[in-house]
């Protein structure tokens, strides 16, 4: 569904974010984005679904297909259109309308305008959101207000979700609840999912495939049975390991991994 090759990204024409970087979405599967802070991986996102110009930023190499297409030159909203929605970190709700206006407000960037029973289908999916759907959405709960930004990307039933760190700012009780939505939303409602996420335990229940990325590359990837038995990855991203002291001054990088270059 989603290809991206050998993609390097600057900002402001000077730091580099993206190194090369190159991953595969198939369709129907969930895969993730895992990585430290300042690895690249919101950049990847932002890149994909194309408002880098909003930050400054630009692709200077490589290439993005979506469905078989490329993406290059075509609008956010067109992307939209053609059936890519994205949940951005930190939710980005209308926080002075109501939950209903938040969501007739997200129809606007369909190709069609959104039916009863698309709206029908969010309230189903996100039950808390329908006894305050007149309630304005800056009073809403931390997990209220992410199931509200799932519940506008949802609408018009897009093919591919991006989503940045879901988790992010939730109580532990309700990031698992968010998890089984996620689940829920790529197996019910057949949507791929692109997940960037700092709760790597959890991206591994989660997801098909895992991408880890530092230093704006890809430097390891696999099947998540695979990545399990990888120590370093049980070290770094799992919390497993022994009690002896390392310094982190004689931790080595992953050895980067040949990048794709078709």
């Amino acid at each position: 569904m989603l290809k991206v090759s050998n993609l390097n990204v600057y900002y402001h024409r000077v730091i580099q974010a993206l190194k090369g970087v190159s991953f595969e979405i198939p369709d129907g599967k969930i895969i993730s984005l895992l990585g430290s802070n300042g690895a690249g991986k919101s950049t990847a996102l932002n890149a994909i679904s194309n408002i880098l110009s909003f930050q400054n930023g630009e692709i200077t190499e490589g290439k993005i297909e979506f469905n078989g297409n490329s993406t290059f030159g075509k609008s956010a909203d067109k992307l939209v259109k053609s059936g890519m929605a994205y949940v951005r970190e930190g939710r980005k709700i209308f926080s002075d309308l109501t939950v209903n206006e938040n969501l007739v407000a997200a129809s606007y960037a369909l190709e069609k305008s959104a039916k009863k029973n698309d709206y029908e289908q969010v309230y189903d999916l996100f039950k808390p959101l329908y006894s305050r759907r007149k309630e304005v959405a800056g009073y809403l709960s931390g997990g209220e207000q992410q199931m509200l930004a799932f519940g506008r990307a949802l609408l018009g039933n897009p093919k591919l979700l991006l989503m940045d760190e879901p988790s992010l700012g939730l109580a532990p009780v309700m990031v698992g609840e968010i998890f089984k939505i996620i689940s829920k939303i790529n197996k019910n409602l057949n949507t791929t999912i692109l997940l960037v996420e700092q709760n790597a335990n959890l991206a591994f229940k989660f997801s098909d495939y895992i991408y880890i990325m530092e230093s704006g590359k890809i430097v390891i990837e696999g099947k998540v049975d695979k990545l399990r038995k990888d120590s370093d990855v049980q070290e770094f991203y799992l919390g497993v390991g022994n009690d002896s002291y390392k310094s982190y001054r004689d931790i080595k990088h992953y050895k980067r991994r040949k990048r794709w270059l078709s």
